[in-house]
C-alpha cells in the first residue's frame, strides 16, 4: 500500500549529463531541497562510472534518483552497485514513494519527469499510481493522498501527523493554481541553459556602504546560490578525478583549476622549467599540517590539571555564538540524532538518512545565522542562513514523520523531536522578523 511514482528509461547522449546535473541542481535550489552529484566506480570494473544526480525535492518525499550507469538506464539507488559490476541485463524500474509528503512535491517529480523526458530521455516510461502523469488533474491526486492519510492515521491508531502542507483543507481552486505555479517553474528551470551571470551586490562600488547593511534579501539569496551551485561543481569534479585513481591534492587541483580559484596552477608552461605550487597539494598539505599538529605529543604539557579541554578549542566567552541558546538546543538535537544512528535496530538509509542531513543543516544554519561577538555579521547573510535552517528543519520533520509512520521510530521519540525542532523554528522565525526590522532602520 502507498502512492508510488514509477519510472524507468535511458539517456541516449552521455555528454548531457553534466548539462542535466546542472539544470537539477537550479531546480533543487528553486525549489529549496537537496542535490548531490554523483560519481562512483568500481575497483574490479574502473572503465564503468555511475553518474548523475540524488534529489531530495520536499520534506516527506523519498530521494529521487536521476542516477545512469554507463550504458546510461536510470537506476534505483539500491542497484548502483550491480550496475558498477555489470551485473544488469535491463533498464531497472526506480520508484519514489510520496503519500508521506505533500500533494506539491508529487507533482513537482512528475514534471520533472515530464521535463526530462522531453530534453534528454525521450524513451522515458512513467507508471503513476497517483494519476496525475496521465491525468494532470490535481483534484484527483489529492484525493489520493487524501485517503491514504485516513488509512495511516487509523493503522497509526490515530496519531497526530505532523502535515507538511495544509493542501487538504484548501480551496481545490487554489491547490490548482499553486500546482500550475509549481509544473510552469519545474519546466522553466529545466529547459532553460544552466548558466548565470555572478551574483553581485549593487552597493559592491559604494565606499561608503554599510558592511552590516549592505545588499538587499535578494542579492543574499542569489550569492548563496551561486556558491552552491559552485560547490556541486567542485564535488563533481573531485568525485570523477578521485574515481579516475588520482589522489587528494591532484582531484582538489583539478577542481580548483576547473572553478578558476587561485588561478590555473600545475600546468607547465613553455617559459617554466618547473610546475608551479597546485592549490589542491597546498590545501592537503595544510589539512594534514594541522591535523599532525592537533595531535602532537607536547599538547598535553599544556592542558590544565584536571582539564580535559584542548587548547585549540579556547573558552567560551559569554556572546560567543556557541553559547547561544539556538545554537546549544540544535547542537544538543546534533548529539541526540547522532545517538539515533548508533543503534543498531534501526535500519539505514530513507527516512534516517535525510533526517541526520535535515538536522545538521539545520544547526549549520543558525550557527551561521546568530551574531557574532564583533556583531558585524551581515543581515542580508544571517536572514540567508536561518532559511537554511528552516529548510533543514522542514526536511527533519517530513523524516520523522515517514519514519513513525513506517513503523522505525516510536511515536514518542518522533513527538519529542518534533516538539523540539518546532521550538527552535518558531524562535528562528521571530530572530529573522527582529533582524528584518533592524535591517530596515536608517
Amino acid at each position: 500500500m502507498g502512492l508510488t511514482v514509477h519510472y524507468h528509461g535511458t539517456l541516449q547522449d552521455l555528454d548531457q549529463i553534466e548539462t542535466l546535473e546542472d539544470r537539477l541542481v537550479d531546480l533543487s535550489l528553486e525549489l529549496g531541497g537537496y542535490i548531490k552529484i554523483w560519481r562512483s566506480r568500481s575497483e574490479k570494473k574502473p572503465k564503468r562510472m555511475i553518474r548523475g544526480a540524488m534529489i531530495d525535492l520536499a520534506p516527506g518525499l523519498e530521494t529521487v534518483s536521476l542516477i545512469v550507469s554507463p550504458e546510461g538506464w536510470l537506476l534505483p539507488l539500491h542497484e548502483m552497485e550491480a550496475s558498477q559490476n555489470d551485473k544488469l541485463d535491463e533498464p531497472p524500474w526506480v520508484f519514489v514513494k510520496t503519500q508521506f509528503g505533500p500533494v506539491e512535491a508529487h507533482v513537482a517529480l512528475v514534471e520533472l519527469l515530464d521535463a526530462v523526458k522531453k530534453e534528454f530521455i525521450p524513451d522515458l516510461e512513467v507508471v503513476d499510481e497517483g494519476g496525475y502523469w496521465e491525468t494532470r488533474d490535481p483534484g484527483r491526486l489529492r484525493a489520493g493522498h487524501e485517503f491514504l492519510g485516513r488509512v495511516i492515521d487509523t493503522m497509526a491508531a490515530a496519531i497526530d501527523r505532523h502535515p507538511v502542507s495544509p493542501e487538504a483543507a484548501e480551496d481545490p481552486k487554489i491547490l490548482a493554481a499553486r500546482v500550475e505555479r509549481i509544473a510552469k517553474l519545474v519546466h522553466r528551470t529545466l529547459h532553460r541553459p544552466p548558466e548565470h551571470p555572478p551574483a553581485r551586490f549593487k552597493g559592491d562600488d559604494d565606499p561608503s556602504e554599510d558592511y552590516v547593511r549592505s545588499g538587499t534579501e535578494a542579492e543574499w539569496d542569489a550569492f548563496y546560490k551561486e556558491g552552491q551551485r559552485r560547490t556541486e561543481r567542485l564535488m563533481r569534479s573531485i568525485d570523477e578525478k578521485s574515481a579516475e585513481g588520482a589522489d587528494s591534492g591532484e582531484a582538489l587541483d583539478h577542481a580548483f583549476r576547473a572553478e578558476s580559484i587561485g588561478g590555473v596552477h600545475g600546468i607547465k608552461d613553455d617559459n617554466e622549467d618547473e610546475l608551479r605550487e597546485r592549490p589542491g597539494d597546498k590545501f592537503m598539505a595544510e589539512i594534514e599540517e594541522d591535523e599532525a599538529d592537533r595531535h602532537a605529543p607536547w599538547r598535553a604539557s599544556l592542558k590544565d590539571n584536571g582539564d580535559d579541554e584542548e587548547v585549540d578549542d579556547p573558552p567560551r566567552s559569554r556572546g560567543s555564538r556557541r553559547e547561544h541558546p539556538l545554537v546549544r538546543r540544535a547542537s544538543a538535537l546534533v548529539l541526540e540524532c547522532m545517538r539515533l544512528g548508533k543503534e543498531k535496530d534501526l535500519p539505514q538509509g530513507w527516512p534516517m538518512g535525510l533526517l541526520t542531513r535535515g538536522i545538521m543543516e539545520m544547526s549549520g544554519g543558525i550557527v551561521q545565522a546568530v551574531d557574532d561577538e564583533d556583531h558585524d555579521t551581515p543581515f542580508g547573510l544571517r536572514i540567508v542562513q536561518y532559511k537554511r535552517a528552516l529548510r533543514g528543519a522542514a526536511f527533519a520533520r517530513g523524516s520523522l514523520s515517514a519514519a513513525r509512520e513506517i513503523g522505525i521510530l516510536s511515536k514518542r521519540r518522533c513527538s519529542t523531536m518534533q516538539e523540539k525542532i518546532a521550538s527552535i523554528e518558531h524562535d528562528v522565525q521571530d530572530d529573522m522578523r527582529r533582524i528584518r526590522r533592524e535591517w530596515k532602520k536608517p
